[in-house]
């Protein structure tokens, strides 16, 4: 399993990754503004993967997961099937975070860049 874990991330903040085809892939995020952890209750989170076909995850429906509401802290997810799938290169990502006060703010979080490596074994 690759894992990375981000901490403090700040509102704005550009991150890149990378994984091999067939990795599972783990990310771990703790959201903050100014130093403080952003109470993710109630709110939405989403990224979109520009890979040739875009890969749409969110917490409404696979993918990401809020782990710690309170304290900010949420994880994306791929599993190795869904990673095999992709062709190498490199994508642009951005996600983004609905707080649902009222009204509801949508926030681009985080952008960058996941690189995608070949699998040098086949990957099933």
């Amino acid at each position: 399993m690759l894992n990375l874990s981000v901490t403090g991330t700040a509102h704005g903040q550009q991150l890149n990754a990378q994984f091999t085809q067939g990795d599972v892939v783990a990310w771990a995020f703790t959201g903050t503004n100014n130093g403080t952890a952003i109470n993710l209750t109630g709110s939405t989170i989403k990224i979109t993967i520009g890979f040739p076909q875009p890969l749409f995850l969110s917490t409404a429906t696979s993918g990401i997961t809020i782990t710690n509401a309170a304290d900010g802290q949420f994880s994306v997810n791929l599993d190795s099937t869904t990673t095999a799938g992709f062709t190498p290169g490199a994508y642009n990502y951005d996600l983004w975070i609905e707080s649902q006060v009222y009204p509801p703010i949508e926030t681009q979080y985080i952008t960058g860049t996941i690189f995608v490596n070949q699998s040098i074994t086949e990957v099933p």
